[in-house]
């Protein structure tokens, strides 16, 4: 299966972040890479096709190893994220939350000596 670098939030009407789980991993990854604050994020429309497509091939797969439907493995993954499954997670969300608006593109924090945003998705 090919692989998409990027990374999958939920907005409001207000384009505000509503939805990004925050993982245990990301401290480690900030402290290696010297970052620091909040997550930052550049919406890249050119790779909402390729999300699009990595959802479906995931929850197909998802669907024909596990035997699960596809509202029990949406209810799985908004219950219980799962780091490494941006696309997924946010997806679900927006499964169970019609009103939002899935964005896709790059997350990362600032360098802390320079302000510079790495980006470690995208």
């Amino acid at each position: 299966m090919s692989r998409v670098d990027g990374h999958a939030w939920c907005e409001n009407k207000d384009g505000e972040v509503v939805f990004d789980p925050s993982f245990k991993e990301y401290k480690f990854i900030k402290m290696v890479n010297k970052l620091e604050g909040e997550n930052q994020y550049e919406i890249v429309p050119e790779l909402s096709g390729k999300v699009m497509a990595c959802i479906k091939i995931h929850i197909k797969d998802f669907k024909k190893n596990n035997k699960m439907s596809f509202e029990n493995i949406m209810k799985m993954f908004l219950k219980y994220p799962k780091f490494n499954c941006c696309f997924l997670n946010a997806y679900a969300y927006k499964f169970a939350n019609p009103e939002v608006k899935l964005m896709v593109g790059k997350m990362g924090w600032k360098k802390k000596n320079s302000g510079e945003i790495f980006w470690e998705y995208g």
